[in-house]
């Protein structure tokens, strides 16, 4: 019951996640999206969890997993994005860190990565889909989920769920040409939230 898209071309992180949006529209009855990278893996029983939070609170658009950076590891690689507008400062909560049960709550968050996220239908409805102005990548999520919550909704960190994602700095070290288009597009970003 997979369906593969393959696109003749890169269209970037926003205009892939896009992609699939519009095929989903086209051919699905469904209520709820659930993105996934390529870099990523999900525990058996986390997608059941993401979404049960989902249906049991009517304020958030989606939800997140606990993310860390490989499997049968406790380091941290995001419980969320903190964003401050003011100070131009956005990370990855907890990155790094070693899990010892401090981000164990369930809360709402600013923003979260879309390296793993469910969304309901009516957050595209509503606020449109991922914007490609950030293609090829930096950033879409983070003016996403701000944009999600201009609109009233919630962004929901559910630490039941777990997601292992290897991408990231951390990961991968330097990269100028990845570095210039996320210095790019966080000027985007900037000028169009603040």
């Amino acid at each position: 019951e997979v369906h593969l898209i393959r696109s003749t071309n890169n269209l970037g992180a926003a205009g892939g996640r896009n992609l699939g949006i519009q095929y989903a529209d086209k051919n699905f009855q469904y209520k709820y999206l659930f993105f996934l990278d390529n870099d990523t893996l999900v525990e058996d029983s986390s997608l059941a969890k993401l979404t049960e939070a989902l249906k049991n609170d009517e304020k958030a658009g989606f939800t997140f997993p606990k993310a860390y950076r490989m499997p049968q590891s406790k380091i941290i690689m995001s419980v969320g994005i903190n964003v401050n507008l003011y100070t131009g400062s956005i990370y990855d909560m907890g990155a790094g860190e070693i899990d010892q049960g401090q981000y164990n709550l369930p809360r709402y968050v600013r923003a979260c990565g879309a390296f793993g996220f469910l969304a309901k239908k009516e957050v595209f409805s509503q606020i449109g889909w991922f914007d490609e102005i950030f293609n090829p990548y930096g950033w879409e999520d983070v003016d996403f989920s701000l944009r999600a919550r201009k609109e009233g909704f919630k962004i929901l960190y559910v630490p039941e769920a777990l997601i292992y994602h290897r991408g990231g700095r951390l990961a991968r070290g330097p990269l100028p040409e990845y570095e210039k288009y996320k210095i790019k597009n966080f000027f985007i970003l900037m000028r169009r939230h603040t």
